[in-house]
């Protein structure tokens, strides 16, 4: 079904805002990599000020993010799709940060796989969001 040039406007408008989300996650994404290979390294301490730094910020203005409001179906869906990557980072974070205090490994291949499942997740996303 082809849009119609006033459909393809709001998706313009719409496109911005969900381009900066994307952008936000990628970075979160970045971090929690970044705060994956320090615990792999035996540096807790670096890894979570990676993650108070880095990761906490971009989540909380993606959170924020996820409450403004798209103007077509298409951003609609794609927001959906950006939000529930956001839930999820979010909703995990604090089991993560707990196996990495508690220097858990049990916990911790845990907290990774959860991770790992997030990505695949956000990978998905971002190739759907590149197709219009």
């Amino acid at each position: 079904m082809a849009c119609t040039e006033s459909e393809e406007k709001l998706k313009d408008g719409d496109r911005s805002k969900l381009v900066h989300m994307v952008e936000l996650d990628q970075r979160v994404s970045k971090a929690m990599g970044e705060a994956d290979d320090l615990v792999m390294k035996g540096d807790a301490k670096g890894a979570l000020e990676r993650i108070e730094k880095n990761v906490k910020p971009s989540v909380a203005e993606n959170d924020r993010l996820c409450t403004q409001e798209m103007a077509s179906a298409w951003g609609k869906t794609k927001k959906e799709a950006v939000c529930s990557i956001v839930r999820s980072r979010k909703s995990e974070l604090p089991r993560y940060e707990e196996a990495v205090k508690a220097d858990d490994k049990g916990k911790l291949a845990e907290a990774l796989v959860a991770q790992a499942e997030i990505e695949k997740r956000a990978l998905a996303m971002v190739a759907a969001f590149e197709q219009r």
